[in-house]
């Protein structure tokens, strides 16, 4: 495996168009602006100004579609100014080894509703995003045939199992249970290629804290040792022998555990809600610890991360204005914006 080396100065324009584009984001007080808006419709209004949206989204309230087409459109911006540094050598794909770990993620997502999709003879289409390494059209053509050579080794074999293992149990869970640690193992894989020790770092800290919230929440449903061991994602920096020796009937053990690790701050958290709200703003500090470069490829992943949490928040926002939930209801479901 070759790794890439990056040169920080071949940034200089990256960083001036990135600040460019930081004008449209999200800031903290259109947030706060939106969350105070009365109605759905209001905050709609709100979000659609925000992105430009034409009239044709606005008169039909589909805010997924909205968002959907917002990171796209930062996935874009990101591969141009990738290819602008980088030009493509050796048949080697500039942009994609730098975006890998999130492209992965939208294809794990692809192949979990392609898969149970098939076995409920449902259409998958309307649950397919375009975000991911393999467009739609190849990722239904794959999974008509059941050929998924095109997607990284861990991802296709997993799709293999998922589809056994689907047809042999009938549980969907399974499906995801494979593909999560298909999914974590491509990211951890893609990040230690791409040479940037910014971006391996931030798939660490991104798998350990979802092994801490698997862990928080076998614990809360009583669930076996055996069970998490199924669930536990590699690529993190908390081995699994640090969780099982940690085990316990409630939380507190491993929350005190974790004083003596990077992720200290967790040891304060009262309950397992509030230690998963954690680990994301975690994942979150960590991604935006970039913005204080002045410039380097790390700008671009920041950059992606903080849209991923601008579209999640929206949507988690615009979700709870529809179901008619107050702001304070909405707020404390949100994440990553307040790292």
């Amino acid at each position: 495996m070759r790794k890439r080396k990056w040169r920080d100065t071949d940034f200089l324009y990256v960083s001036t168009r990135l600040r460019a584009a930081s004008s449209s984001e999200l800031t903290a007080e259109k947030l706060n602006r939106m969350l105070d808006a009365p109605t759905f419709a209001e905050a709609f209004s709100q979000v659609c100004d925000l992105y430009g949206a034409d009239e044709e989204i606005r008169a039909s309230g589909n805010y997924e579609a909205l968002l959907d087409k917002a990171l796209a459109d930062a996935f874009a911006l990101a591969v141009e100014l990738i290819r602008g540094v980088i030009r493509e050598k050796d048949g080697e794909s500039a942009p994609e080894i730098l975006l890998a770990p999130f492209r992965y993620v939208y294809d794990g997502q692809n192949l979990k509703a392609l898969i149970k999709c098939e076995a409920l003879e449902r259409d998958a289409r309307p649950l397919l995003t375009e975000n991911g390494s393999i467009d739609v059209e190849d990722a239904l053509k794959a999974a008509s045939e059941h050929e998924y050579g095109a997607y990284p080794a861990p991802l296709a074999a997993a799709a293999v199992e998922a589809r056994t293992a689907l047809a042999e149990t009938g549980e969907p869970g399974q499906v995801d249970i494979i593909l999560d640690r298909a999914i974590f193992a491509a990211m951890a894989a893609a990040a230690e290629e791409s040479g940037l020790e910014y971006l391996k770092e931030l798939v660490r800290v991104k798998t350990d804290s979802a092994n801490i919230g698997i862990f928080l929440r076998c614990v809360r449903q009583q669930k076996s040792r055996a069970y998490f061991e199924k669930l536990y994602l590699t690529g993190g920096a908390l081995d699994k022998d640090f969780f099982l020796s940690n085990d316990g009937e409630t939380s507190e053990k491993l929350l005190a555990a974790l004083a003596f690790t990077a992720y200290s701050e967790l040891s304060a958290c009262t309950d397992a809600s509030e230690a998963a709200r954690m680990c994301e703003n975690l994942y979150a500090k960590q991604a935006y610890s970039a913005e204080k470069i002045a410039f380097g490829p790390e700008l671009i992943v920041c950059f992606l991360v903080r849209k991923e949490y601008e579209v999640k928040n929206l949507r988690i926002l615009l979700a709870g204005k529809s179901c008619g939930l107050s702001a304070d209801r909405i707020k404390e479901r949100l994440r990553g914006y307040d790292a």
